[in-house]
């Protein structure tokens, strides 16, 4: 195996100094990889939403049009995806989905119910059964384009396209015993769609959405527990949007993306700096026009986002801002067929996650993980796991400090990207043997069942 005498220098001066080398390097492997079975939904799925436990545990509620009871909810075991409760949860046909997890980490999931005319209805996952929160169908009318999201005092709002209200905006809470309006009901100026909502570090709801009367621009209003007022100004967009999302930062910034008609369709991702909405990076970034935007961030803040991508067939993408610039994360197209209803979720070791309807076969729901022999090495929990010695000669030790937290899985990899070792089991320790490995530098990635973790070490 042949590297380079500058990289080798570089890790010896990081050994010698007794710190793990937090690398820049530019993965040499980057690859998306299926978790569990491609295609695992019964049937075709839509309206996908994917949900990341506080355990790391991946959830997918979907619909099934054409199952009388459409709205599902799976769970990744480890092994396959399983169903959490009955499958088909709903009473009847549903759409606009949108599952997250409460405070106690109970999933919740919110939809627009077509068994009482599209009206909202909110189901909490209890043992292993699914209870309505407060009474389905609690809208007074039809609802589209959900939002459900959940305060820091783990209560759960929606909001909506609220068709009762001349189709203009509403938010609704539940205040123990029934479901209320959030300010006024139909708080927009016009008719909306794509709403979105987050709450602030500070606890404020703030909603965005595509906001007809002004142009079909993107607007964002926040909730100071009286009235709802504007952030920034009304219809902030250059051009008129569609697919918006809006979500806080782990920093605590508010962010929108969205597919921007000003830019031929492509996303354009914006960021609320105290006064106006600020473009993130080069308006219209991506290859061409796209729909199904998503926004996620990594445990630095950057923003990612997913999204259906027409220069590519419709296949997915997924892309982060990072040094100033928009990149691919892997491949520009990372599915194999056209890919719709994509949603990006990030877990809490940094590993990306893409939900979509895969149209490979027959449109049924897949779910891809970002698989990089480098994730993890700027992890913030890289400290638990310990290696050593560094450089080795015959063996090399991994362990875990922390009681709660044990050994999943450890792989060894090359630079330029293959796998010589691969051991797997629960352990709060391991051996490996080494010495017949060539000199040179090589990864170790490290699962445990908290973290996701790589460490470059030296062979001697």
């Amino acid at each position: 195996m042949k590297i380079a005498f500058g990289l080798i220098f570089l890790f010896l001066i990081s050994v010698s100094s007794g710190q793990t080398m937090d690398s820049t390097l530019t993965p040499s492997s980057k690859t998306w990889k299926y978790v569990g079975s491609p295609e695992f939904s019964s049937e075709k799925a839509s309206w996908i939403s994917l949900a990341i436990s506080p355990l790391n545990e991946l959830y997918l509620a979907y619909c099934e049009p054409v199952k009388p009871q459409s709205v599902s909810v799976m769970k990744f075991n480890g092994n396959q995806w399983v169903s959490v409760g009955n499958e088909g949860i709903s009473i009847g046909k549903a759409a606009f989905t949108d599952l997250k997890f409460n405070q106690n980490g109970d999933a919740v999931v919110a939809y627009s119910d077509y068994s009482c005319g599209g009206s909202v209805s909110v189901m909490k996952l209890i043992g292993i059964n699914w209870h309505f929160i407060g009474s389905s169908c609690f809208s007074f009318g039809e609802a589209d384009w959900i939002s459900l999201a959940i305060s820091p005092n783990n209560i759960p709002y929606v909001a909506f396209e609220d068709m009762s209200n001349d189709a203009k905006a509403s938010v609704m809470r539940f205040n123990g015993n029934t479901w209320e309006y959030v300010g006024i009901p139909g708080l927009s100026d016009g008719i909306v769609a794509f709403t979105s909502l987050a709450f602030s570090p500070s606890g404020e709801p703030w909603l965005g959405y595509e906001d007809v009367a002004n142009s079909n621009r993107a607007t964002v209003k926040k909730f100071d527990g009286i009235n709802w007022s504007t952030v920034g100004i009304e219809g902030f967009s250059p051009g008129s949007v569609y697919y918006m999302r809006m979500k806080f930062s782990p920093l605590g910034d508010p962010f929108v993306a969205y597919c921007d008609e000003s830019q031929a369709g492509r996303v354009s991702v914006m960021k609320f700096n105290g006064s106006d909405w600020v473009d993130i990076g080069a308006s219209g970034f991506s290859s061409g026009r796209s729909n199904y935007t998503s926004l996620s961030f990594d445990l630095n803040g950057n923003p990612w986002v997913a999204f259906s991508d027409s220069a590519y067939n419709h296949t997915a993408s997924v892309m982060y801002y990072q040094g100033g610039i928009w990149e691919y994360c892997g491949a520009p197209n990372i599915t194999d067929s056209a890919s719709f209803f994509t949603c990006l979720e990030i877990d809490s070791t940094g590993k990306p996650f893409l939900a979509y309807q895969d149209w490979t076969v027959a449109g049924k729901a897949s779910v891809m993980e970002f698989d990089s022999i480098y994730t993890g090495l700027k992890s913030r929990l890289s400290s638990l796991v310990k290696i050593h010695p560094n450089p080795c000669k015959d063996y090399l030790v991994v362990d875990v400090n922390e009681g709660s937290e044990y050994i999943k899985s450890i792989e060894i990899w090359t630079p330029e990207g293959q796998i010589i070792t691969n051991i797997s089991g629960s352990t709060l320790m391991s051996r490996i043997d080494v010495g017949q490995l060539c000199r040179g530098l090589y990864i170790i990635k490290v699962v445990t069942n908290k973290s996701n973790i790589a460490k470059l070490f030296l062979k001697d």
